[in-house]
């Protein structure tokens, strides 16, 4: 990748990210601490959870969040800089070896699905979750499949639980079926039926090391690793 680092000594960088972007921001934070002297701690859990946990004091140089309304919700209580990183797409999930053909539509999802337990997360507040219940209503099969419905606290867990077989499907994103070869994609959303899938990413101190690193992210080279995993460029 570009040399995108400063060759004094460093300061370490601390990221609370949304957990679908684990894979990806592993990949890149190896790269880039492979340049610099900076090292990058990152801290994995659900956007809801860490904006909090920033909110409350928790030391984090960078916030990336899965979706718009935690950042705003962050920056309406703290100070910070946003800019717009990728894009996702929501997928309907199943155990690979579950002999089912993608479903042309969602009906079928509901006919032969609405009566297994399902799991994606926390409707109220992981924006998986949010995704899914505002595509469900959009294709009016949310009052249908909504009383099997396993929330999780993030999503990743939401892609465990299908990968273990504890539940027969789930709703998440398209770039958590290429970090889990146990799972497949049954269903794909369209876009329509939900609020865009957009990852913002919050720098909150002003460091140049900071500054490096979210210019490093936002480079053409990361975006190929960020498509690598299943994600999308910005619409």
């Amino acid at each position: 990748m570009g040399l995108l680092w400063l060759g004094s000594a460093q300061a370490d960088i601390t990221v609370f990210a949304a957990a679908s972007t684990k894979n990806a921001l592993d990949q890149l934070a190896v790269e880039f601490e492979a340049q610099s002297e900076t090292k990058i701690y990152r801290s994995y859990a659900g956007s809801a959870v860490l904006a909090r946990q920033i909110s409350l004091g928790a030391p984090a140089d960078i916030f990336i969040s899965a979706n718009r309304e935690w950042t705003d919700w962050l920056l309406s209580k703290t100070k910070g800089q946003q800019f717009n990183l990728v894009a996702n797409r929501l997928v309907m999930i199943a155990p690979t070896d579950h002999l089912l053909a993608p479903f042309s539509n969602i009906e079928l999802v509901a006919s032969q699905l609405s009566a297994q337990r399902w799991a994606t997360g926390m409707v109220d507040s992981v924006p998986a979750g949010m995704y899914a219940k505002a595509a469900l209503q959009s294709l009016g099969q949310w009052e249908t499949l909504k009383p099997n419905l396993v929330q999780t606290d993030n999503v990743r867990s939401s892609l465990a639980l299908v990968a273990r077989k504890e539940v027969a499907f789930g709703v998440v994103y398209q770039s958590d079926v290429v970090a889990e070869p146990a799972v497949q994609t049954i269903y794909q959303f369209a876009k329509d039926t939900h609020s865009p899938i957009i990852y913002p990413l919050v720098r909150l101190t002003d460091s140049a090391e900071v500054a490096a690193f979210v210019a490093f992210l936002q480079s053409g080279d990361a975006r190929m690793v960020f498509a690598e995993h299943g994600f999308e460029p910005l619409p």
